[in-house]
């Protein structure tokens, strides 16, 4: 009996060492090693134990365990993987090191819904704050640039008021229609200057490129979408502030790199024109306008009214004139920008907020201003366990204001010169001739009349041209949960972007002075003012107010090996937008005052006599845009191996009229993805992760400026006063909105314990239904002779690439990204005599002239066969050399290429562009570089052309390398300058090959400096400082062109470099 007793006191003692055991318990804390911060979510497992633990919002975990020793592992979305051997139960604290790598899979928002990376088979780049972080432009959107896959900027490509950003996703999918992607702001179409949003205020960017992500956006989805999220509170955390200062200065332009013409060889020239009796029709006929100051030397010279030693003298001060120069001195200064940022964020168990105010400065190289000022608040409720209200604010103030004038605004009436003389021998400033000779005036105006001396120099200060932008952005959402798996959000949106556009002159400046003598009547002795004496001022104003309401349920359900999640909802959007415009004359500030002016009558110019009115140009206009949409979105994954997702979409809008086939687009996508390193018999270990997908679908894209209805102008005829009706556009009932069709095909890995990870996406992307011209019977109503129609379309492939490698870890470490885009476009249908004619390959590659079978920038040019005898530029036909330059065209267009008579060259667009982003780092310094490239395409370079140097004197330094005797043909390819002037030689020569480069070329983007500064251990003040350093821009590092030009700004001045200093510190 004692033996049995004792055998059972051993058991229970034996079960009672294992239940303390049981419960011992392993806590500690989870911090980011930069900035100390808790890391909330954090995973950690007892591999042994088989025990698991989350992190809370103050980093915090337990873990039971039941035996020890044992090996705990910690995983935590975009830090790095970390092992941790436990022999007791001592509080752990371990600092997690962000991994640049990953940072980009912790949670993609396409708007509607958040997911993560394994849920969604799309094609989604996600750009963190910290990679943003590593530029230092107050626009986001350039922040973009170089570090997103897919994403480009385009560059030398004429204004175009469809492509107000110039980026590009994916290629185009387009010809007529928007070329602009969807900017989205914390879930919401956002309608305001993107210019608004503080980049400090961001947390993160979600590039949408293929349809299975971006056709849940509808319509307006197909250049793709940018889903930008701005910074939110977290709950149960304590008060966090922040502020980052930073200052950013650069050079002046380098004026001298453009190829203008030397100011020896333009005084030459204006000399030639002279003796050749160019000027003596205006001499002569109008002699009150400007010569330029060397044509006016050889004119009193010959009169006499100068000796030979002053016109040297004068001479030879506009020879040492260069307007480059002269204006380097004294119109420019170095660029200069503070930004300032200050935020709190904190929360407790039922609230959390955000509230973050920035200011930023910016002084041009002309000495222009510009300042915003961004006010945020983003506040969240959980009013109830399963009710929860989340609302944001973002209030954004700003004003631009003109400095000096470029350099090539100074002209002598229409002329430019290569010489600028803004001082005289004693160093006063001399007055710019820009319309008037201020010798016939001083000779035969009436006394009484205002100066109409322009000073250059001075009058910058007598006028203020200036923007002043308001803007209010608010979204509210209720959330309702009333089922663990399903929510009921009804959320809603404002916008109303204010914008005051205010020209004024005041009493002083030559725009009031001139315009108030040009308008002056003298009879009988008598003066009287047709505009009184005083300023000018000129008001541009718009308004835009948009709304949205939307009502949306999201599912997410899961049970063993399957989960299923979804969105289904409606929404009700619309913009209004309104604009108006007057002159006022008389004008003065302080105090306010105006006088009225008779706007109907005519009244002659004071010198030239000619009948006009003064310019009234009131202006009102009123645009209202209103969708209905309907759409769902649902994805089904089984054992995270394979998932599919589809989604649809409707939208109807009132652009289309009232027939519901027109008003109604259906558009689609689905996909299809297999995880193939879960799979049940994948047991490759280098392997970490291996995954296909596959995707397709449609999405739209529409111009809001084209409507199925007629579109006219009213307004009242100035002559007779009568009120009319001009029809700007024709009805077209059967317009629809453009379809782009996306198939996608997607590779991700991970190898090597994440050593090497990357994407592979192939994609080809189709536009249907694409807007375009064509003939239409004008006779009909209308009078035009063309209509937009849905006649066009195209399409366009490529890859895009991203590679990231962590090459060495430890102290020093050492991380690599890869970024490869391939993108090609041809059209393949237009039905209109344009788009087959083969002269329209001849542009220069700065803007869309479709020609089917050929890509939408393409880049043509006339075989060249020198220069004959006479220097006039030859090109082939009927394989010989040739001038008869209306042949040469005619024939092109007839016979095409095989008339061999022009050479294609390729787009104007790059088929290869990426990036290599290098990061380095020891202990706390981080050194980050970018080189960007671009390869595969082709340029238009400038050269002189005749006709506007003789007519409004602007030169270019292929004018010194032109034919000018027999025999130069052997030496140079510019033609000859006649006269008579012979436009066709010099017109041919500048469409010929010879003015076409290679624009491959490598450049260096940015580098980034920062250094994380050690805080003391039991500083309670300071949690997080860092001192950062940018330089950005830094110049082409190799280029393919033999001229040493850089490609991305052919025909404009390069951007200096910018140095950034600043300073981010956590509280």
């Amino acid at each position: 009996m004692k033996k049995n007793l004792s055998i059972l006191i051993l058991l229970l003692g034996s079960v009672a060492g294992q239940q303390l055991r049981a419960q011992q318990t392993l806590s500690g804390v989870l911090s980011d090693a930069g900035t100390g911060q808790p890391v909330a979510g954090a995973y950690l497992t007892a591999v042994n134990n088989k025990s698991r633990a989350i992190t809370n919002a103050k980093g915090e975990f337990s873990l039971a365990l039941r035996l020890l020793p044992d090996t705990v592992k910690v995983l935590a979305l975009g830090y790095k993987g970390q092992t941790h051997v436990v022999k007791n139960t001592n509080q752990l604290r371990i600092s997690l090191q962000p991994d640049e790598m990953l940072l980009q899979e912790v949670v993609i928002s396409t708007g509607y819904q958040q997911l993560k990376p394994s849920e969604q088979n799309g094609a989604i780049t996600s750009i963190s704050k910290q990679q943003l972080g590593q530029q230092t432009s107050t626009n986001i959107l350039q922040r973009l640039e170089s570090i997103s896959p897919g994403l480009t900027v385009a560059r030398n490509k004429a204004e175009n008021p469809q492509n107000n950003t110039g980026i590009r996703i994916r290629g185009l999918g387009t010809i007529n229609g928007s070329l602009d992607p969807l900017i989205v702001v914390d879930g919401f179409i956002y309608e305001g200057n993107i210019d608004n949003i503080n980049p400090n205020d961001v947390e993160s960017v979600n590039i949408l490129k293929d349809a299975s992500a971006s056709s849940i956006w509808g319509a307006r989805a197909g250049n793709g979408v940018i889903v930008i999220t701005t910074r939110k509170g977290t709950y149960r955390q304590p008060l966090r502030m922040g502020f980052n200062t930073n200052v950013t200065t650069s050079g002046k332009p380098n004026l001298m790199e453009l190829p203008d013409m030397g100011t020896a060889s333009f005084i030459d020239f204006e000399k030639q024109l002279f003796e050749s009796g160019y000027f003596n029709s205006q001499i002569t006929g109008s002699p009150y306008l400007a010569l330029t100051p060397a044509v006016k030397v050889f004119y009193q010279r010959q009169q006499n009214q100068i000796t030979a030693a002053d016109s040297a003298k004068l001479i030879n001060l506009y020879l040492n004139s260069d307007r480059r120069s002269q204006a380097l001195s004294h119109y420019y200064s170095p660029a200069l920008t503070v930004q300032n940022n200050f935020s709190l964020s904190g929360g407790s168990e039922q609230t959390k907020y955000l509230f973050s105010a920035a200011y930023d400065q910016t002084r041009g190289n002309l000495y222009e201003q510009n300042s915003r000022i961004s006010l945020r608040s983003d506040l969240a409720f959980r009013l109830f366990p399963k009710l929860e209200l989340n609302t944001g604010v973002i209030f954004t103030g700003a004003n631009s204001q003109s400095g000096r004038d470029t350099y090539t605004a100074t002209r002598y009436g229409s002329r430019l010169t290569a010489y600028l003389p803004i001082f005289d021998a004693q160093g006063n400033e001399l007055p710019a001739e820009s319309e008037y000779s201020r010798a016939y005036l001083n000779a035969n105006a009436d006394p009484r009349l205002l100066d109409w001396a322009y000073y250059p120099l001075q009058d910058y200060k007598h006028r203020d041209l200036s923007t002043k932008r308001q803007e209010l952005y608010a979204t509210a959402a209720l959330a309702y949960r009333p089922l663990n798996w399903l929510k009921a959000t009804l959320s809603m949106q404002y916008q109303n972007q204010q914008s005051k556009n205010e020209n004024a002159f005041d009493a002083e400046s030559y725009y009031a002075r001139s315009l108030v003598n040009s308008y002056t009547q003298v009879s009988a002795g008598n003066i009287s003012y047709v505009i009184p004496p005083g300023g000018v001022l000129n008001l541009n104003n718009s308004e835009v107010n948009s709304y949205t309401g939307r009502f949306q349920l999201d599912g997410n359900w899961q049970k063993n090996d399957h989960e299923l999640s979804g969105i289904a909802g409606a929404e009700l959007r619309q913009a209004q937008a309104e604009g108006s415009g007057q002159y006022y004359y008389g004008y003065q500030s302080d105090p306010l005052n105006y006088t009225a002016v008779d706007y109907v009558n005519t009244y002659p110019h004071y010198l030239n006599g000619n009948d006009g009115n003064p310019t009234a140009a009131p202006r009102l206009s009123s645009t209202v845009n209103r969708f209905v949409s309907l759409y769902a979105n649902a994805a089904y994954s089984y054992r995270k191996t394979y998932t599919f997702n589809a989604s649809i979409r409707r939208d109807a809008s009132n652009t289309f009229g009232l027939s519901t086939n027109d008003r109604w687009t259906p558009l689609w996508s689905a996909g299809a993805g297999y995880t193939i390193s879960n799979a049940s018999f994948f047991k490759v270990k280098a392997i970490d992760f291996l995954k296909l997908s596959i995707t397709a679908g449609y999405s739209g894209n529409v111009d809001l400026s084209r409507t199925a209805l007629a579109v006219a102008n009213a307004g009242t005829y100035s002559v007779s006063g009568l009120p009319f009706i001009r029809v700007t556009q024709i009805n077209n009932p059967e317009l629809r909105w453009e379809k782009i069709r996306q198939i996608n095909y997607s590779l991700d890995f991970a190898v090597l314990n994440r050593r090497l990870s990357g994407n592979i996406s192939y994609y080809v992307k189709t536009g249907k239904d694409l807007y375009g011209e064509t003939q239409y019977d004008y006779t009909a109503w209308g009078r035009s002779a063309e209509i937009t129609t849905n006649i066009a379309s195209m399409q366009g492939r490529g890859w895009d690439i991203s590679l990231q490698s962590n090459n060495l870890t430890g102290k020093l470490s050492w991380q690599t990204q890869l970024l490869l885009n391939y993108n090609t476009n041809k059209v393949t249908d237009y039905f209109s005599p344009a788009a087959s004619r083969y002269s329209s390959l001849l542009s220069s590659g700065t803007s869309i002239y479709p020609v089917v079978g050929y890509p939408l920038y393409a880049v043509g040019a006339y075989r060249y066969a020198g220069l004959n005898s006479q220097g006039q530029a030859q090109g082939f036909l009927n394989g010989q050399p040739s001038t008869d330059y209306d042949q040469l065209y005619n024939t092109l267009d007839t016979e095409g290429l095989k008339s061999n008579i022009i050479r294609y060259f390729g787009s104007a667009e790059p088929l290869y562009n990426g990036s290599l982003i290098n990061t380095f780092g020891y202990k706390n310094l981080s050194l980050s570089f970018n080189i960007g490239y671009r390869f595969n395409y082709y340029l238009q370079k400038n050269t002189v052309n005749y006709q506007s140097l003789v007519s409004l004197g602007i030169g270019h330094s292929d004018y010194d390398r032109r034919w000018q005797k027999p025999g130069d043909e052997n030496f140079t390819d510019i033609p000859a300058l006649t006269f008579p002037l012979s436009s066709q030689s010099n017109a041919f020569y500048a469409t010929s090959e010879r003015t076409i480069i290679r624009g491959d070329h490598i450049r260096l983007n940015y580098i980034n400096l920062d250094y994380r500064v050690k805080i003391a251990q039991g500083n309670k003040l300071i949690k997080g400082l860092n001192i950062y350093a940018n330089a950005s821009q830094l110049g082409v590092l190799w280029h393919q062109n033999k001229e040493g030009i850089d490609p991305d700004y052919i025909n404009s001045l390069s951007p200096r470099t910018s140095y950034t200093l600043g300073v981010r510190t956590q509280f």
